[in-house]
């Protein structure tokens, strides 16, 4: 008896150790997967006057017919931002842009116009758009 449940454990020792060994550990996602996920819906955006990385209430430009605007990015280097059902009028609900990393993975260069990437994880994208003759960025934040 003592002989059958020590095969028994040692069973059950042995395909408990199998199982972790075929489990790959989980890699970090790369920025491209990370963009190209989903589709990013526009959550905030306005200048960050207080230079404090976020836009505070006082600063929120977003209307509410833009809150389920939508910014998809392609790994083909291609995107579509639309206007979706809160229309704001837009005479072009769809929008198609070309897109690039720059600087790395640091930086987008959409349709020739650079944004740096403040946050990029499975869940918000912030965005810091470049004017040029504007010494202060316009800052964008996208969630899932």
């Amino acid at each position: 008896m003592k002989q059958t449940m020590l095969i028994i454990a040692i069973l059950f020792v042995t395909a408990a150790c199998r199982k972790d060994k075929g489990k790959a550990p989980e890699k970090e996602k790369t920025p491209l997967k990370l963009i190209t996920q989903k589709k990013w819906i526009s959550s905030s955006f306005g200048f960050d006057d207080n230079k404090n990385g976020k836009i505070d209430n006082t600063e929120e430009m977003i209307r509410d017919c833009e809150t389920d605007n939508s910014i998809e990015f392609f790994t083909n280097s291609t995107g579509e931002s639309k206007d979706n059902a809160k229309t704001c009028g837009t005479v072009n609900p769809v929008y198609n842009f070309a897109w690039q990393f720059e600087d790395g993975t640091h930086k987008l260069l959409i349709e020739g116009n650079s944004a740096s990437i403040i946050t990029l994880n499975e869940d918000s994208l912030v965005l810091l758009y470049h004017i040029p003759y504007i010494t202060d960025g316009y800052m964008a934040t996208y969630k899932h």
